[in-house]
């Protein structure tokens, strides 16, 4: 992602779809908006999917809200890439999206901070408590009915 000022006061966001934070058009890159594109990241690297694909059945087309709505069915690991093929911890699995929801959250205030993720990802710390229904992440579920 990349953000240039065209020098006539125009500035412009360029950046991998699904990677951009809603807020960079508004607010500009910060460690929020890396914290989000980290986030994406972890979520298509355990989805074995990209963040939107038009080739999918319309409920599946948005990563993000697939995985809510697995989380939603009681079956977060149906979200995972089948080429896994078992070869998974259910915990892990559960802990890793759940964090990418969390750094994929709609307010940046949300997301945690990067030495957070890291403390997370090495058990050195548990995730918050949250859910679906948590400001945030259910604002990601609402934004991706469109």
């Amino acid at each position: 992602m990349a953000i240039f000022d065209d020098h006539e006061g125009f500035t412009s966001v360029v950046g991998t779809i699904g990677y951009m934070a809603f807020e960079l058009t508004s607010t500009g890159a910060s460690t929020r908006t890396d914290v989000y594109a980290f986030g994406a990241f972890i979520l298509e690297v355990t989805c074995g999917r990209r963040q939107f694909d038009p080739e999918m059945p319309i409920e599946k087309r948005h990563l993000v809200k697939w995985v809510c709505g697995c989380w939603r069915k009681g079956s977060l690991v149906d979200a995972i890439d089948t080429r896994l093929r078992g070869n998974f911890k259910p915990e892990e699995v559960d802990m890793v999206l759940k964090l990418g929801l969390l750094c994929t959250s709609i307010d940046p205030e949300f997301r945690p901070r990067m030495e957070c993720v890291v403390q997370y990802i090495n058990r050195q710390q548990t995730l918050p408590d949250f859910s679906l229904d948590t400001p945030g992440i259910e604002a990601l579920t609402t934004y991706f009915r469109r």
